[in-house]
């Protein structure tokens, strides 16, 4: 443990000895033994009291300290985090809506990390609130997966999440054995002050640990995902006609003659958008079709209230859990070539200067000519060798001159152009990870953006110009203080912007004004976390990152409850269906924060699953070295990120022999104490993969 860190846990017991003994004083001497301090610690003791003083948590009087009193004890709730416990830490905090506070290990009571809890304020220093929990009134899981273990005689279970740090004791193992995955049901929280371990029964046996299938099964049993649908909403989804009525045709738009393509990934399999592009000597018309999930899935209706329960698909490395039955997500509703299908269409007709000249939407019927993936579209776009047809081609490259445009617009707006890899995992034929890589947004999926930013944004306008409720996707701006930190960071590290401008434009030319891609791998991810987090509401606040007023998603209703419940927005308000009691101003508003909990959690799931994929992938390289880059800091560790793979760690600043180093926070450096040797953001450096834990630990190579 650091000096510092030394010093912060000594505050923490003073306080609360004193605090305990509150109508007493006792001298350094009395502190120093009661504490059961170690001689050389003596000196941080009076440092510590000193401070103490300084900040007028505790009384002096006659070389005796005491604690000041407050009249009556605060309680407030919050939500448990042990991240400081589980590396190796005697603290841990409680993070409440009006700011976190810092508890004592020995204060924490049965509590668990996302445990929502009841805490009492102890006392406050240098605006820091210290407190102990003195209830657990809601648990952050009943259930647990992990693996077992077996020890002198005994079998354990050891959580597959960190930050849940200890072993559980099993009451009934069923048949389970060493090495296996598990699903353990919690019977009791133990009690850490008698030294009693909380304990569960196995209730499924998931698999060996280790295997991709297994920790991706595992992982989805943590988060409690729905990996089947309940009977009756198979039995709506069995009743389905998969023909389309003639009546249903006849009162369409018939879109079937016009050449129109799908473009999605190529492992892609639920289709809900299609693009067309007319092109005459005056106009370009371009055509971007929504499957018309609503036709299936109405308010009232079984399917759409588990697509509400469950607010979106699902993505893992190796399976989906759809929103919505595969019989609709892959096949009725999916927008496969060959097929005719039900859509929504937005259609934009620009002048050859790609002026706007008419916007609307219509119900519609399309075949899609063409199945396309990113991969595919970019070889034509950067001159591969490719298969597609000569009409489509021409097509295509059409498009990218509209998305071109469109692109130029928005950055004129104040766009921000954030480009965050996305990571990428192989698996060879027994389903090990074989490769991982970083993945990036190529011109084909800006491309497909673009045509589906301008169709969300049209629909949300045209709701709100009718003055009708709606569901808008909301981007709140970022405070004025994190944004004035975030421009003295980059000024330090010789990132240069125009000032006076508008924040969008600030933010968009620090993006821009960065020479290489290292300077990407550090700060892109920085500024993202200082902005707010984009969410679902009825109110039209606007879209800061986008730079809109009014923006919305309508285009992907397979797999998003908000998409769904804006297509049937639509209809009741700009069509005139009738909805009765189905879908009134509460139920609108309910979706929408549960469309917010929902992406919520899926990007939680999804984040859980590729660090625990990535450590899985990297458990067989322990020892070896690597080339990385410090893409970040904090008081205990330096954050490497490597160069071939898309894999960070820490390097323990305990770890660093050489010196003592102080973290500066403001320009984030390390600074020796002793030889002034500076670590610093944006450093390349060589490390050994020395073990995993918690975090991948790394080692400096000198």
């Amino acid at each position: 443990m650091t000096n510092k860190n030394r010093k912060i846990e000594i505050e923490s017991r003073v306080l609360e000895f004193l605090k305990d003994n509150k109508n007493s004083y006792f001298s350094l001497k009395e502190l120093s033994q009661a504490l059961q301090l170690r001689k050389h610690e003596y000196k941080s003791l009076q440092e510590v009291m000193n401070k103490l003083k300084r900040d007028n948590d505790v009384i002096l009087k006659n070389r005796q300290f005491g604690i000041k009193t407050s009249p009556q004890s605060q309680k407030v709730e919050g939500v448990f985090d042990a991240g400081s416990l589980v590396r190796g830490y005697s603290y841990a905090f409680v993070n409440c809506p009006s700011g976190d506070i810092f508890i004592d290990s020995e204060d924490i009571s049965n509590a668990y990390h996302g445990d929502k809890v009841l805490v009492e304020i102890r006392y406050k220093r240098r605006g820091l609130l210290y407190g102990r929990i003195v209830k657990v009134k809601r648990r952050a899981n009943n259930f647990l997966t992990g693996n077992i273990d077996h020890y002198q005689g005994k079998y354990y279970f050891l959580p597959d999440l960190a930050m849940i740090h200890t072993t559980f004791q099993i009451t009934d193992l069923r048949s389970a054995r060493k090495g296996e995955k598990v699903l353990l049901q919690i019977e009791n929280w133990g009690d850490r002050e008698n030294n009693k371990k909380p304990a569960g029964k196995v209730t499924e046996i998931l698999g060996k640990a280790g295997n991709t299938r297994t920790e991706e099964l595992a992982l989805i049993k943590q988060f409690d995902l729905p990996l089947e649908f309940p009977r009756d909403v198979n039995d709506e989804v069995s009743n389905l006609d998969d023909n389309i009525d003639d009546r249903e045709i006849r009162r369409r738009e018939d879109f079937r003659n016009i050449t129109t393509i799908t473009i999605d990934p190529s492992s892609a399999k639920d289709y809900d958008d299609a693009i067309s592009l007319e092109i005459t000597d005056d106009h370009y018309v371009l055509y971007v079709h929504i499957a018309d999930v609503t036709h299936y899935v109405r308010p009232g209706n079984h399917l759409f209230e588990e697509a509400v329960k469950r607010g979106n698909s699902f993505y893992f490395p190796r399976s989906v859990i759809p929103m919505l039955p595969e019989k609709l997500s892959n096949k009725i509703c999916s927008l496969r070539p060959d097929e005719d299908k039900l859509t929504l269409s937005v259609v934009t007709r620009f002048d050859r200067n790609y002026n706007i000249e008419d916007q609307y939407i219509c119900e519609s019927l399309i075949r899609s000519s063409a199945r396309l993936n990113y991969d595919e579209v970019d070889n034509i776009f950067e001159g591969r060798k490719h298969t597609i047809p000569e009409e489509i081609v021409h097509i295509l490259k059409e498009l990218r001159k509209l998305s071109q445009e469109l692109s130029s617009r928005r950055y004129a707006r104040g766009y921000i152009p954030f480009d965050m890899p996305d990571t990428e995992f192989e698996f060879d034929d027994e389903g090990n990870i074989s490769a991982i890589k970083r993945s990036r947004e190529t011109e084909s999926h800006k491309l497909i953006e673009n045509c589906m930013l301008l169709a969300n944004e049209y629909t949300a306008e045209l709701l709100h110009k009718k003055g009708k409720r709606s569901i808008y996707r909301i981007h709140e701006n970022p405070d004025e203080d994190s944004v004035r930190k975030i421009l003295d960071l980059l000024s330090y590290y010789r990132i240069k912007y125009k000032k006076n401008q508008k924040t969008q434009k600030l933010i968009q030319g620090l993006l821009t004004s960065m020479p290489n891609e290292d300077y990407h791998r550090v700060f892109d991810p920085i500024i993202l976390r200082s902005m707010k987090k984009a969410r679902y509401d009825t109110e039209p606040i606007g879209h800061f990152g986008l730079a809109i007023k009014y923006y919305t998603h309508f285009t992907s209703p397979i797999r998003r409850v908000c998409d769904l419940a804006v297509h049937h927005l639509i209809r009741q308000h700009i069509w005139k269906q009738k909805y009765g009691d189905n879908f009134q101003a509460k139920t609108v508003r309910e979706i929408a924060e549960r469309a917010s909990e929902q992406e919520s959690l899926a990007d939680n799931a999804e984040r859980e699953t590729s660090y625990q994929f990535k450590k899985l992938y990297m458990k067989d390289k322990v020892g070896e070295n690597y080339q990385g880059l410090v893409v970040n800091m904090n008081n205990n560790n330096m954050i490497v990120e490597l160069n071939d793979l898309p894999v960070s760690g820490i390097i323990p600043l305990s770890s660093l022999k050489d010196d003592k180093y102080n973290f500066y926070s403001r320009y984030m450096e390390l600074i020796g104490k002793r030889g002034k040797r500076v670590f610093r953001l944006m450093d390349k450096l060589t490390v050994k993969l020395e073990r995993i834990e918690f975090d991948l630990v790394f080692s400096l190579v000198e």
